[in-house]
């Protein structure tokens, strides 16, 4: 369900992660060739007049930049044949009306600057684009302020499509894609969006217009420079219907549901390779950091992915798969959807007992007494994810925390819920269940091994690592005898649980710790 509120957003400069290693990763932004360099095409937005090369925009839809088209938005007053919104997602013709839509029409670069307080840059090359491998359009923000109440502020329909849905994977070439957003050198850039709710096709219930995000790409699309772009959005923040990659910039999304999407059914790929990356999915009721129908693919740069504080949500979300390979990524949310075992860089799972307020500060220290890493959600979580190559083998101590049980060296598919339960499965458990928020009489322990009402605070006399039969330490049809050296897929080569402990030992790539408390005065 779509959902409008006022676009409030959080501070979120007392949030954010404070590490050693952060820093700001400049990437290069798209490759072009000189001539289109040289002829790049200037806009100056206003609510008064626009301009592009100095001069007043054109109303011939034939020019490479003009206005005049109406806004695509779902319409009030239709019917269930209409569409799949609701009344929260209509919009009245008259504010419809308010809206300036700025239309580019032919491949080359592009430089868009000022404001609209009601407005939208669309991109449309037509619908041969797709096939085009020319039809390519490099837009550069310096300095933009855009608000769309009805629509999403920025709207890719048109361009070249690098991807292939038929033969999908997770390495893609985004450098070719149809849209390359770019970030002025230190320029700051604004985004409030909106979102357009499914319309059909007439007489069918097949898709004509669903645009999610505040940004909205119908096809592959980049982001770099050395600039920041702020995403307000109503819906979802980012969304790509193919694939999405992060080259560079400072970027932060608040949003009312997941703050970055890519949409394709086991196809669509998020790839991070450099810049910053702040996802702050807590405005609305539910929303995922960052969710991706296909792989979420994690190279370099410094993400921060928030899911909602009060649903069943992660902070990163992929159906195929998840790899940190290298950066910096702080991920917090509810629910854990798995990293993959053959992911490159080490990464901690730190799953708390109850829930934790987002504001307070986490401090990882190892055993030199020396920190590694401080970091704060956004939002309230239980679960927290930390990747980064400061992270090293041995013992270390998350700060006044106490923890019952780690997992180290795990290379599987292991997602987790709240207070340490486990959903484990060595026939390779599908990854795409997404429960949303917690209906009334939610039962977390429904379909989990009986724990009884197992309290990790209170922990019987004589504890030894079993409860209520399940023995943590021997888990049914588990034989630790059989894994092969070096460990194997769906395995648990390395399993501790029964005491409560302040070490926190990370060994190989993955390490999990559940039953996370605060340390007892």
């Amino acid at each position: 369900m779509y959902r409008r509120n006022c676009m409030k957003q959080k501070s979120l400069s007392k949030f954010l992660v404070a590490m050693l290693t952060l820093s700001m990763v400049s990437a290069c932004s798209p490759k072009t060739n000189t001539d289109m360099a040289k002829d790049t095409i200037h806009i100056t937005l206003s609510d008064e007049e626009i301009l592009v090369n100095g001069e007043k925009i054109s109303t011939d839809s034939n020019e490479a930049v003009y206005v005049g088209e109406p806004i695509i938005y779902y319409e009030e007053g239709k019917d269930a044949s209409y569409g799949e919104g609701e009344a929260q997602d209509a919009h009245s013709q008259e504010e419809a009306d308010l809206h300036t839509v700025v239309t580019i029409t032919k491949s080359g670069e592009y430089t868009v600057s000022g404001s609209l307080s009601h407005g939208q840059i669309h991109v449309d090359l037509g619908e041969d684009a797709k096939k085009d491998p020319e039809a390519v359009v490099t837009l550069t923000l310096d300095s933009v302020d855009i608000t769309n109440t009805v629509a999403p502020a920025i709207l890719v329909m048109n361009v070249y499509e690098c991807g292939d849905d038929e033969d999908p994977t997770m390495e893609v070439d985004t450098s070719k894609a149809g849209f390359h957003l770019v970030l002025a050198d230190e320029k700051v850039n604004t985004l409030n969006g909106a979102y357009v709710a499914k319309i059909y096709k007439e007489g069918t219930t097949s898709k004509l217009h669903k645009y999610d995000g505040a940004i909205s790409s119908k096809r592959s699309m980049t982001i770099s420079g050395n600039g920041k772009l702020e995403v307000n959005a109503e819906n979802e923040g980012i969304s790509s219907n193919m694939h999405l990659s992060v080259n560079g910039g400072y970027i932060e999304i608040n949003s009312h549901d997941d703050a970055v999407n890519t949409s394709e059914d086991n196809v669509s790929v998020f790839e991070m390779n450099a810049g910053t990356l702040i996802c702050n999915s807590g405005l609305g009721s539910e929303g995922d950091g960052i969710d991706s129908n296909g792989w979420i693919v994690i190279n370099g740069g410094n993400l921060v992915a928030s899911a909602n504080g009060m649903s069943m949500d992660s902070g990163l979300d992929a159906d195929l798969g998840i790899y940190t390979n290298g950066g910096t990524v702080v991920s917090t949310g509810h629910m854990y959807d798995a990293i993959e075992a053959d992911s490159k860089q080490m990464f901690g799972v730190f799953n708390f007992s109850g829930t934790r307020d987002g504001q307070e500060l986490l401090t990882l220290i190892d055993s030199k007494n020396e920190t590694v890493a401080s970091f704060a959600s956004i939002n309230d979580y239980s679960i927290l994810v930390f990747s980064s190559d400061v992270l090293e083998e041995g013992d270390h101590t998350l700060y006044g925390m106490t923890q019952l049980g780690h997992i180290s060296g795990m290379h599987g598919n292991m997602g987790m819920r709240p207070n340490g339960n486990m959903q484990f499965d060595p026939n390779q458990m599908p990854q795409d269940f997404q429960p949303g928020t917690m209906p009334e009489g939610f039962d977390p322990q429904q379909g989990r091994p009986n724990m009884g009402n197992f309290d990790p605070n209170q922990l019987p006399e004589g504890f030894n690592g079993e409860i209520n039969g399940f023995d943590l330490n021997n888990m049914p049809g588990f034989d630790p005898n059989m894994i092969p050296q070096g460990g194997m897929p769906g395995s648990m080569p390395n399993m501790n649980a029964g005491e409560l402990s302040t070490v926190f030992t990370f060994s190989g790539i993955m390490n999990t710790f559940f039953g996370i408390t605060e340390v007892s005065e």
